[in-house]
């Protein structure tokens, strides 16, 4: 694999996890400031304290006070210019839990605090995920025009539409802190007209003049705070696809210089109102800014780029499909081998063990491998050491009774869990364990493993060893057993647990719906009879 004598699928893998760790974040942070606004299933969202309260005045009107047509912004208009309220309305303030102190209390803090998450979590979280993103992105998209990396497979057009993406999630996280800055600053005017209106009701004195609020911000706050918020468009529509130009930024680009001498001659007129040009605010209700769709789009593009790039390592290999006089065998040849894995760690290194479960000739062994490896250079072994071991009953008489092997799973660093039935029986399985660490090796010729680096390839190779008996096997009794009450068949599986305190094995029957799990640390059944323990 040519890709990893270098430091190019480090530097992609290092981004691929900068995109990912961001884009969870920026998804969770924009799911929080969804559910504190919007609700979720387990908690009702501030957006709606205010709809409700308007609709408890609208019902008020039509129901107690008999008002054909509920027109409660109206209302609350008249109230606001002139100081005269409805019976309706004045009912409402003069009554009801959420008139009185604490009930204000409550909605003021509960909305309060939700707008300043809102406004924070997007101006210093939000963003600057997005613009760390950017950053990555853009050295991907550079990577892109690199001959060396072309075996990742970049596409420029798909990176260049993910950063366009997360410049778009730059401007709305930021667009949104500042309606959520307004949208406080209406609403605290809205809560000090609101406890004005209800202590000039509750009172005598009628010349109370005790407010502290703006007129036109409690104006601005009926029509577009109190019943339809604009920020409701950043948790709801479709993902925002605007460009520049549709918030008013010019086309034309000009040069920095010029630019920034038009702001030098600005900044010497001071308060000189000659430089200024009279323009009209751009319309932006149109423009879709839904910010939860644009996170989950964004991550679903940069999932698909980085997982495309995962496959390098794979397309760049070399495969060898022949070594010498060896036949080349693979999984398709043989779909029953399984091959169970282990590495143990030593001083200097570490070694990999590898058991299969092969049979020939109505045999039925067990074949282990110990391939050692340099701590150092990680390379692939030239030698690779093999034991083959064929397991007996002492029922049997003098050569014993062979039994018919069913899985095999490495238990520890010392033993391995074999399960197997008596020959030509369907009857119960039996589980016994043995130790594979210190068993007598025996290296392979090199001509046999030198260049087959499937696993499938090597077992195969050394069946074939074996039955032209270039291979010996060796015979192991087993001596300590435990029955199970499950039926065998043709298969079960095995799980293990080999650490210490929780030394455990369960079988799984072929059908899958009969378990039996054991401890292995308690007696086994024993079998008399002398030999090497199993």
């Amino acid at each position: 694999m040519p890709l990893l004598d270098n430091r190019l699928v480090r530097d992609v893998a290092k981004s691929s996890t900068s995109a990912r760790t961001l884009l969870w974040y920026i998804w969770r942070l924009v799911k929080d400031m969804r559910a504190a606004w919007l609700g979720s299933e387990s908690m009702s969202g501030a957006r709606e304290l205010g709809p409700r309260w308007v609709r408890a005045l609208e019902m008020k009107q039509t129901a107690d006070f008999g008002e054909k047509d509920s027109a409660a912004i109206l209302d609350l208009t008249r109230l606001l210019l002139t100081g005269r309220s409805t019976e309706a309305l004045a009912d409402l303030l003069g009554s009801g839990e959420q008139m009185s102190e604490r009930g204000i209390q409550k909605w003021e803090t509960t909305v309060s605090e939700t707008l300043i998450k809102l406004r924070d979590f997007s101006e210093k979280r939000v963003t600057p995920a997005f613009q760390r993103l950017h950053l990555v992105l853009e050295e991907v998209e550079g990577w892109s025009l690199l001959p060396q990396y072309a075996a990742f497979e970049f596409s420029r057009d798909d990176v260049d539409a993910c950063r366009h993406l997360c410049a778009r999630g730059i401007v709305v996280s930021s667009w949104l802190a500042s309606v959520a800055r307004r949208e406080l600053r209406r609403f605290a005017s809205f809560v000090a007209w609101l406890r004005f209106s209800v202590n000039n009701l509750n009172t005598t004195n009628e010349g109370n003049t005790g407010a502290r609020y703006d007129v036109l911000e409690v104006n601005n706050y009926f029509m577009s705070g109190l019943q339809a918020s604009p920020i409701d468009k950043w948790f709801v529509g479709p993902i925002p696809t605007f460009t520049p130009e549709d918030l008013g930024v010019p086309d034309q680009r000009q040069p920095l210089q010029e630019v920034l001498e038009k702001a030098r001659q600005a900044a010497k007129q001071g308060k000189e109102e000659g430089w200024r040009k009279a323009t009209s605010q751009k319309d932006l209700d149109h423009i879709d800014r839904n910010l939860d769709a644009l996170a989950q789009e964004l991550a679903t593009r940069c999932q698909r780029i980085f997982a495309h790039a995962a496959g390098a390592v794979s397309r760049s290999a070399s495969v060898t499909l022949k070594c010498g006089s060896t036949e080349s065998l693979g999984p398709a040849d043989n779909p029953e081998v399984v091959i169970r894995e282990r590495i143990i760690m030593q001083a200097g290194g570490y070694t990999q063990f590898l058991a299969t479960l092969v049979s020939a000739g109505g045999r039925s062994c067990m074949c282990l491998f110990r391939v050692p490896y340099d701590a150092a250079t990680h390379q692939q072994p030239s030698r690779v050491e093999v034991s083959i071991r064929e397991f007996y009953l002492p029922e049997g008489g003098e050569e014993g009774m062979p039994v018919d092997l069913l899985e095999v799973q490495f238990f520890d660093d010392e033993h391995v869990v074999i399960v197997y039935r008596l020959p030509n029986e369907t009857g119960p399985v039996f589980v016994a364990t043995g130790s594979y660490n210190d068993l007598g090796y025996e290296s392979l010729q090199a001509d046999a493993y030198v260049n087959i680096y499937a696993r499938e390839k090597l077992v195969m190779a050394t069946v074939e060893a074996w039955n032209k008996g270039q291979l010996r096997s060796v015979k192991q009794m087993i001596t300590r057993r435990r029955r199970l009450n499950i039926q065998g068949g043709e298969r079960v599986s095995v799980a293990v647990n080999g650490l210490a305190g929780r030394r455990v094995a369960c079988v799984l029957n072929e059908e899958g719906v009969a378990m039996e799990g054991l401890d292995l640390e308690g007696d086994g059944e024993d079998i008399e009879g002398s030999g090497e323990d199993g």
